[in-house]
């Protein structure tokens, strides 16, 4: 199993974040690796991105279901790729600093499956550090665009 958590903070007010981060399409094209995303219903979307394997990507197709909307503070996320050789959950949690800026914590947690559940886990201690960052990094910076307003980094990594 791997882990990570990263921390920004955007000037942008809370409702603003939470508009974002509530739609799936908003930020499913901020996913590292990032290919296309097909919405099945408001809960539930396919998503096509590539992760580094070694010196190569491979093309992976996720399911994204959210699980619950804690407007204005966040949404959790669970997901399963879907050849399913692996799931996880995640979610991004937003807290009001001030008027004017907002704090997003963006959560992933990937749990390998099957006979090479030991061969992955290694690769994700090292690589979802970067891609939680990556990815929480690329929504605070799509909310500054929208606003045109600067973002604050901070990592905070298990």
């Amino acid at each position: 199993m791997g882990e990570a958590f990263h921390t920004i903070s955007v000037h942008a007010p809370q409702e603003e974040v939470w508009n974002f981060v509530c739609d799936m399409s908003s930020w499913a094209p901020q996913v590292p690796g990032y290919i296309s995303h097909s919405v099945i219903n408001t809960s539930i979307s396919i998503w096509v991105f590539t992760i580094p394997v070694g010196f190569v990507r491979k093309k992976v197709h996720i399911q994204v279901e959210i699980i619950d909307w804690r407007e204005p503070s966040g949404i959790e996320f669970v997901l399963e790729e879907i050849n399913a050789k692996f799931s996880g959950k995640g979610f991004f949690q937003t807290e009001r600093l001030d008027s004017d800026q907002t704090k997003i914590i963006g959560y992933l947690q990937i749990d390998p499956k099957g006979s090479r559940r030991t061969l992955y886990e290694p690769f994700l201690v090292k690589v979802l550090p970067q891609l939680t960052k990556e990815l929480t990094e690329n929504v605070g910076t799509a909310i500054q665009n929208k606003s045109n307003r600067k973002i604050n980094r901070s990592d905070s990594n298990i």
